[in-house]
Formats: C-alpha cells, structure tokens, sequence
C-alpha cells in the first residue's frame, strides 16, 4: 500500500513558512492525508496538528506569538552557572495550552506512525520518539516510546530546544541513568529516511533555511553571536544534504529494476527472479520498495527571524506564512 509522508525541519519562528506551505497543500490537495510524520525543531510543534488536519491552531502559534510567550532572555553573564542561556518556562506554558490531553488521546488514536527527533547528550545518539508500539526499525538512531501525556510534552519541549540557547530535557525526570534531550540539530536527516524505511512512496520535506544564503560582511565579537551563526551553519549544511540519500535510494531501485528486466529477457520467470533478488534478510532496504517521489520545499531567501529562529515577531511571521504559501502553490505547479 502506497504511503505519504511529511517531514518538518527548522527554527521555531520560521515554523510559519511550513504552517503557510501545508496550509496551501491542503488547500490545493485536500483529499491528501499523511501517514508518517516525522519533525524535528519547529517540525515537532506542527506534526501534531497536522496529523489531525487541524491548521488554525498552527497559525495561532505561529503568527501570534511574541518573543515573551516563548523564552526569557537574560544577559549571559547572569546563565554562566546555567544549563542555557535562555529560559524556556513560556513554551512550557504555551505547549501545555494547545497541546493538551484531548489533542494528545486523538494522537494516539489516530493510527498515524508519528517520529520526534532528538539527540542524547549522554550517548551522542539521535533519538527519535513514538507514541506507536511498532515504530520502523532502524540501525540510524535509537527509538524510544512515549507513554503518557506529560511524556508527550517533554518530547516536545526537547525537540524545540537547541543545545546552550535552551536547555536540556529529561523526558524521563526518574530514568536512572539520567538521559538529557536536544534538538537533534545536524543529524536530522535520519528523518526522511525513517519515512522510506516505513514504506513511503512520496514524501514532502519543508525546510525553512534558504536555498541562498546572504552574505553578512561584519565580524562576528561576542559569543552569543558566534554561537547562533554557527547553528545556522550547521542547520543549512543538513538541509543541503537530505536529498543525497533518497536519490541513492532510488536510483538503487531503478539500477535493480533495469537488471531484472535483462534477466528476464534472457527468458527467466519472474518468479525466479524475485527469489534471487530476495535475500532473506529483514534489514534488506530495497525489498518490496518502490521509488520514492520526493518533494523538498524551502525559501529561495533567509525568512528572518534571528540566526536561531527564536525571534518571534508576528507581522515577520505572518510573511513566513505566506513565503511558505507561495513556495508550495509554485513548487505544485512545477510539480
């Protein structure tokens, strides 16, 4: 059976410009519905939502908001004893208001296969957590499963948090031993491929860093500024790579296709074919797989929004919205 996928990467402001591109999508494609979702960063916020087809929540939170409903800010000299630079209370707060129990049972209820990324700081290993029993299995990352509602929360929070600027998260506040959670920042790439791995046969990848970056002529003094440059860095450098991956995969899928096609002008049965090629073993990724068609959307320009996407202005975001938007009816037109 064929399945869609979404996968949601990015700083938490610019979550808008992926609000505005599904906004359009659903728009454009109404009778489409996802069956994996996979976020990370201000993908995680939005992935709930979306597997429930609700958006007006999403614009809400992401055109409404001030830097205060958020974080709070304080000078660096007062955090240095801190396990951030920020105070992430707010998004606590904002987090236990709209995703609440009603919305987390729906979840669960929904049959959706649901992926949250993260990294642990202890083992260095990307993350990813599911509310589903059978989550896909897969050699590149760890997998754990959250279990109740505060669980949920904390998955959330972890996913929004990026290392420094906001702190760590214990999913498990009584796990011995202790295991602390990020944003899984430059490993997740491991996202869209999980959505292969379950079966998808098309998946949309919204991105929110630009496919041009602009060039800032100034140097770079304090530390806070060195610090968001280089998660920006590091951001743009994940979203370059995603479609390395899928386009090895499929053109494995086509290399095999055409092979078999030659056997079986050699006058082999199918069926004998299919045997050879089927090797027996579980963890064989191109068994029963077919090509993959894949959708990457992301802005032609940086959205703004400060270099860690924790700058939260609504008429700024309310652009990103439509940014988002525009990029989407373009990319489906072309499509």
């Amino acid at each position: 059976m064929s399945k869609t996928a979404l996968v949601i990467h990015g700083g938490i402001s610019r979550g808008a410009f992926a609000v505005g591109a599904i906004q359009k999508l659903m728009e454009i494609r109404p009778d489409l519905h996802f069956d994996i979702l996979s976020g990370g960063g201000a993908g995680s916020l939005i992935i709930p939502f979306v597997a429930l087809k609700e958006i007006r929540p999403l614009i809400e939170i992401f055109t409404t908001k001030h830097n205060r409903d958020i974080i709070k800010k304080f000078a660096l000299s007062e955090r240095i004893q801190e396990a951030s630079i920020l105070d992430a209370s707010p998004l606590w707060a904002l987090l236990d208001h709209y995703y609440n129990h009603n919305l987390y049972n729906r979840l669960c209820a929904s049959g959706k296969e649901l992926y949250f990324n993260t990294m642990c700081l202890q083992t260095h290993a990307m993350t990813v957590f599911s509310p589903s029993i059978n989550p896909v299995i897969t050699p590149l990352c760890a997998q754990r499963r959250f279990e109740n509602y505060d669980q949920f929360l904390r998955v959330l929070l972890a996913c929004a948090c990026q290392p420094v600027l906001l702190p760590p998260i214990r999913i498990f506040p009584q796990e011995e031993p202790i295991r602390q959670y990020i944003d899984a920042g430059p490993r997740e790439y491991a996202g869209i491929e999980m959505a292969i791995l379950a079966g998808a046969t098309e998946v949309f990848v919204l991105l929110q860093s630009p496919v041009t970056h602009a060039v800032e002529n100034k140097e770079y003094h304090d530390i806070y500024s060195i610090l968001q440059e280089a998660l920006e860095i590091f951001t743009a450098d994940t979203a370059n790579n995603l479609h390395i991956t899928p386009n090895l995969y499929n053109e494995g899928l086509r290399y095999i296709q055409d092979v078999k096609k030659k056997i079986m002008q050699q006058g082999v049965p199918a069926s004998l074919i299919e045997d050879w090629f089927d090797t027996g073993k579980t963890d064989n990724p191109f068994y029963n797989k077919r090509p993959v068609r894949l959708h990457i959307i992301r802005p032609e320009l940086p959205l703004g929004g400060g270099p860690d996407g924790l700058s939260f202005d609504p008429t700024l975001m309310q652009e990103m919205l439509t940014k988002g938007e525009q990029a989407m009816e373009s990319h489906l037109t072309l499509a």
